[in-house]
């Protein structure tokens, strides 16, 4: 179990190994300069695949170095603690129940991180997720990394959920390097000149390792926690192998495996879970401004997916879900208050979810809780079939999470014709 002592340590640790590349690299070219040119090439990449590291190659943004480190870590290490059998079962548990997994996300996991106000800074001070007048390109990136780490391949030699561990790791590092020499150069917003170099000795270095476990336990621990609360039925084996996939994906990460080995139990990831709203919760503007954004991404799926539009009855359900699944001290840290309307459906938006829930349960009633819930989440998250055309945002990339095939198959999603 990780004590608040090393929580503390924790928070002036980063990545050294990638981190020490990084910044030997940048001395020997221009610094700054290349390092937001790198971040904003991997940022517009699906992946970091081989090829994509070939291309980073030959256009000068990494050295040997760099691409060494990533390709020799493309494969499943053979580590004691590592148990294939387990990553499996945590793969075929996500695929069972990933679609309710998605609700804990939007309106657990999420909603968790941005109460941290440290780390909400590292997302306001980079402009991914408010920005007026753009989607919130980190809001569908999250999602379609957890469809990523769930598909059968994705540890696989060189497999997707690899190679999207790969380029969160990166793109964490060049973060890293940006926010300490040049917060400017990392940030979409040309109007943030005024923005002063992180404060290393303050608060430690951007989305160092205490960030990172605690992340990932939004990952697992908080979904698990989230279906318990929509009574959904899990095993404890059930609970084991789907942490163990996410400790996988941790290691790809960049997070040490003397803390992966203190997360192995839901008693194990709830404890530090505790320790870390206890320590890091707090009510600031930035974590307001990013829980609206949340809301009003996933109301504008509701609103343009669905039939009704703004008369839909699922258009309250994203505060509603958020305020019952993120508890009552994290909705007060994101300033979240209920309207009247969303007051009077509180009760029966709660009753029902956890109504299908509780029948999801019971293969009887499984086709009907399936095709409810992929109806609500498919909306939700704005799930588009995979290489489905779509209006791409300012910055090339097409809008809305990008089903893999295999899942299409599993939760029997439908889409509407490729225009």
């Amino acid at each position: 179990m990780i004590t608040a002592q090393q929580l503390d340590h924790m928070t002036h640790v980063a990545d050294p190994p990638l981190d020490d590349l990084i910044e030997r690299w940048a001395a020997d070219e221009n610094g700054v300069e290349t390092v937001a040119a790198l971040f904003k090439e991997i940022h517009t990449s699906e992946r970091l695949s081989h090829q994509i590291i070939d291309q980073l190659l030959t256009n000068k943004l990494i050295n040997t170095d760099i691409a060494e480190f990533f390709l020799t870590r493309s494969v499943l290490p053979d580590l004691p603690w590592i148990q294939k059998e387990e990553i499996v079962t945590g793969g075929e548990f996500f695929r069972e129940r990933g679609l309710m997994a998605f609700v804990g996300l939007a309106f657990a996991s999420l909603p968790a991180c941005y109460c941290w106000d440290t780390e909400a800074r590292v997302l306001t001070t980079t402009g991914r997720l408010s920005q007026p007048g753009r989607i919130p390109r980190r809001i569908p990136e999250t999602a379609q990394f957890v469809l990523d780490i769930g598909t059968k391949d994705a540890f696989e030699p060189d497999g997707v959920g690899i190679q999207a561990a790969h380029k969160i790791r990166l793109m964490h590092s060049c973060i890293r390097y940006l926010l300490i020499n040049d917060p400017a150069a990392v940030s979409v917003n040309p109007n943030k000149r005024y923005l002063k170099p992180w404060d290393v000795e303050r608060f430690g270095p951007p989305i160092s390792q205490a960030y990172l476990a605690a992340t990932l336990l939004t990952f697992h621990q908080v979904i698990l926690h989230s279906l318990k609360k929509l009574s959904l039925r899990v095993s404890p084996a059930q609970q084991a192998a789907y942490i163990h996939r996410w400790n996988v994906t941790g290691w790809f990460l960049g997070i040490e495996e003397s803390t992966l080995g203190q997360l192995t139990t839901m008693q194990d990831t709830q404890a530090l879970h505790a320790l870390v709203m206890h320590r890091w919760r707090h009510k600031t503007v930035s974590a307001q401004d990013l829980s609206a954004t949340l809301i009003e991404y996933v109301r504008t799926n509701v609103i343009e997916g669905a039939l009704g539009g703004l008369w839909n009855p699922l258009v309250v359900v994203p505060p509603v879900l958020t305020r019952y699944l993120s508890g009552k001290d994290t909705s007060k840290a994101l300033n979240l208050k209920l309207n009247v309307f969303q007051k009077l459906a509180y009760f029966p938006v709660v009753f029902f979810t956890r109504v299908v829930g509780f029948l999801d349960n019971f293969r009887l009633f499984r086709r009907m809780t399936v095709a409810l819930t992929r109806y609500a989440t498919r909306h939700l998250w704005g799930f588009v079939k995979e290489k489905q055309k779509q209006s791409p945002d300012p910055d090339g990339r097409a809008r809305g999470v990008i089903v893999p095939a295999e899942f299409e198959s599993e939760w029997r999603l439908e889409f509407k014709a490729e225009s």
